[in-house]
């Protein structure tokens, strides 16, 4: 019952700029970053 609220905030928030969408969105986009980085400093 949680999972399907959840998802349902999720789908109702979607188009909010600072909902947890866009939050998790920038959170991933920060990793990937993270991880681009630290290969590059390896390879260095």
């Amino acid at each position: 019952m949680w999972i399907i609220f959840v998802c349902i905030f999720i789908w109702l928030s979607r188009n909010d700029e600072d909902g947890i969408l866009r939050t998790l969105k920038d959170t991933h986009q920060s990793n990937l970053d993270d991880i681009e980085r630290q290969e590059l400093e390896k390879h260095s």
